[in-house]
């Protein structure tokens, strides 16, 4: 298998059989070695043993502090992904977590294969939408939409630029150890502007579009070379019941996806990502419980669009049948799912603390932009739906492989280490991880996590070495019911 060929990750995954074994026992790998001849047999492989397991205790940057003293910590909920099938209560309404359908984690097998298609087939494009190669000008945008939280955390704004994923993402942060994972032909650009909250967005003839046209025109795109988009909406001063609340805003962002296609026909793809913890239920701008149910609104439109509704129809290469009354919307599905119960780890050991916010408890510090950044880098590195356009190209002498390998560290809840036994590349290398599930981890050789939803997991790991060359590798790990 190449390990280079990001559209070749799903072909060569190795699957781990195993029962419940005691504390660190690992799996055996199997490679079904699905991308060489139909006669090949892969053969039985011994795993490279991990690191023994460890139980890392997510710790505060040193650079941060609390001030002023928070507020009392919120009512306890759960991540959507951690929650899976469990149900989520709030004024006597239920509704089961999960990111996808039926309290799953996944993207469904059919959406799956339709969102690796669309991705394999974005390429840079002129000024005129037609396909160009790079060479000669061609350009992927991918665009950010939302509110403040959102242009914070994608382009750090005036204050945080340094921490933000566009200067990381493209390379000049930090000093000593850029990321070059991303290919040049693909250009970043926050169209997410304060004051912009999902109400003004789902109206197209809002001054918010042409703010967002001067951005991304001013940073050498056309409307035509938009082919990604990356958005975290919420509705200001919400009130009310839960499902009431969550459903508006669902609608608002049906009529936000509609909006982009209509202004961006090239864009193919939309991931969606849910606000940070707000760190208050009193200050009116989006408290808690409404950043959390953010979440549900997400969650509902990529199901609408799933389950057949016409008003969200995209292009399908898989079937060209698809829309017999147009296409309505481009391809939706999650990105990194960012909210965390504060404090308390979830399954990553992701924690959104009192340092990550600022005084009014709603808008990211520095130490929160990083912490989003950091999975906003970790999905682009990894997710099978946007590693063949966003991963730069090998250069022709490089080679990196990096099988990967887990320890099982606990049963309850189900609780593995992952390592990677990496050659090839040059310089210092970095590791980011796609958890299969909506968390990531970036910039870690060993992450720790834990899976409390019962099921099958793709975990994708990417290296990158000093210079952008990368290496990839699937495993897939089949977690047993509690």
């Amino acid at each position: 298998m190449n390990q280079n060929n990001p559209t070749k990750t799903l072909l060569g995954i190795k699957f781990f059989a195993f029962a419940l074994f005691p504390l660190c026992a690992l799996g055996l790998a199997v490679s079904l070695g699905l991308a060489q001849s139909e006669s090949a047999q892969s053969p039985i492989l011994t795993p490279i043993p991990c690191p023994s397991c460890t139980s890392p205790t997510p710790t505060a940057t040193p650079s941060c502090s609390c001030k002023p003293t928070p507020t009392a910590t919120p009512p306890l909920n759960t991540p959507l992904n951690d929650l899976g099938p469990g149900t989520y209560t709030r004024d006597g309404e239920s509704e089961q977590g999960g990111l996808y359908p039926d309290g799953s984690n996944q993207r469904p097998m059919d959406h799956d294969i339709a969102g690796q298609a669309i991705a394999a087939a974005i390429t840079p494009r002129g000024p005129d939408g037609s396909p160009t190669p790079p060479a000669q000008g061609g350009k992927i945008g991918l665009l950010a939409l939302g509110m403040s939280n959102a242009n914070m955390e994608f382009s750090g704004g005036h204050e945080f630029a340094d921490d933000a994923f566009i200067n990381r993402a493209n390379g000049q942060i930090p000093l000593d150890h850029p990321d070059k994972a991303k290919a040049d032909s693909v250009v970043l650009v926050s169209g997410a502007i304060g004051a912009c909250n999902a109400v003004d967005w789902a109206d197209a003839t809002n001054d918010c579009w042409a703010d967002a046209k001067t951005l991304f025109t001013d940073a050498g795109l056309s409307r035509l070379q938009v082919e990604v988009i990356w958005m975290e909406h919420a509705v200001s001063h919400p009130s009310g019941e839960f499902r009431e609340n969550a459903q508006y805003l669902q609608t608002l962002l049906r009529r936000i996806a509609q909006n982009i296609f209509k202004k961006f026909p090239n864009c193919q793809i939309v991931f969606l990502s849910t606000r940070t913890h707000a760190l208050t239920t009193t200050k009116p701008q989006n408290p808690e419980p409404y950043a959390y149910e953010t979440g549900f609104a997400n969650k509902w439109l990529i199901e609408e669009q799933i389950t057949g509704n016409a008003n969200l129809c995209f292009e399908n290469p898989n079937d060209p049948d698809s829309c017999p009354d147009g296409v309505q919307a481009p391809y939706l599905c999650w990105g990194s799912y960012h909210w965390a119960n504060g404090p308390i780890p979830r399954s990553d050991l992701k924690t959104w603390d009192c340092w990550d916010v600022q005084k009014d408890r709603s808008h990211p510090t520095a130490c929160g932009v990083h912490k989003v950044a950091d999975q906003l880098l970790a999905f682009f590195e990894t997710n099978p739906i946007a590693t063949p356009w966003y991963l730069r190209e090998n250069s022709p002498d490089v080679t990196i492989t990096c099988p990967a390998n887990f320890s099982v560290c606990s049963n309850s809840p189900y609780t593995v280490q992952f390592c990677a036994d990496v050659s090839g590349g040059n310089g210092l290398l970095r590791y980011s991880w796609d958890f299969d599930d909506g968390d990531f981890d970036y910039d870690n050789p060993t992450p720790t996590k834990s899976f409390p939803v019962s099921g099958t997991y793709n975990v994708h790991l990417t290296v990158v070495d000093a210079d952008g060359n990368h290496g990839q590798d699937t495993i897939t790990i089949q977690v047993p019911p509690p």
